[in-house]
């Protein structure tokens, strides 16, 4: 597959593996039937946000793509969606809707402030045990909530860290590798409890 490979995820609905390339601008999506290996060219239109499309999650059926490198206003604010619903189409295009606003109101997790977030380059996404996702450079978690609070909440990271393709542990015992791309090292965190 031609470009740069970023987003790799199995849908786990059609056991089909979808690769994102060029997330930046000009993305496109190959899928890859991990059966036969035959694999089928998308192409997205004019993007609603302005810039490329980064990672993929499955869920209930449906694929959602993380908006990345958006187009920002004067004041630096992005001006579009930061995750959009995908619908493949047999003419080989990728259809796009909203599902998540570039600027969304989220409850601070630790201090249970609401502030508006700008999520300037999401960046992967997750989904995790309990079906939450995140994305851009704090953890950002969308969930089912009460009334009295934002569906999105994020949690603040401390010394403005960098995170990338988050995965969550399903077992009590093994390991988790993590890599430190400033340090070229790879770091192995075993639990056997």
């Amino acid at each position: 597959m031609a470009g740069h490979n970023d987003g790799l995820k199995v849908n786990p609905y059609t056991r089909e593996i979808w690769a994102i390339q060029n997330e930046d601008a000009n993305a496109n999506l190959v899928t890859i039937d991990s059966a036969t290996g035959r694999t089928i060219n998308y192409v997205f239109g004019k993007t609603l946000h302005g810039g490329g499309c980064d990672d993929v999650i499955f869920k209930d059926g449906q694929a959602f793509i993380n908006a990345s490198n958006p187009t920002r206003d004067a004041n630096g604010h992005s001006t579009g969606p930061a995750i959009v619903r995908a619908l493949l189409r047999s003419n080989g295009t990728v259809d796009v809707s909203p599902a998540l606003s570039g600027v969304p109101e989220a409850s601070n997790i630790p201090f249970g402030t609401v502030a508006q977030l700008n999520l300037t380059d999401p960046d992967s996404m997750t989904l995790t045990p309990s079906g939450d996702d995140q994305g851009d450079g704090q953890l950002v978690l969308l969930r089912a909530s009460g009334d009295d609070e934002p569906c999105v909440q994020y949690f603040p990271l401390l010394g403005k860290v960098q995170i990338d393709d988050t995965v969550f542990a399903t077992a009590r015992r093994g390991f988790l590798l993590v890599a430190d791309t400033k340090a070229n090292r790879v770091y192995k965190i075993s639990a056997d409890v």
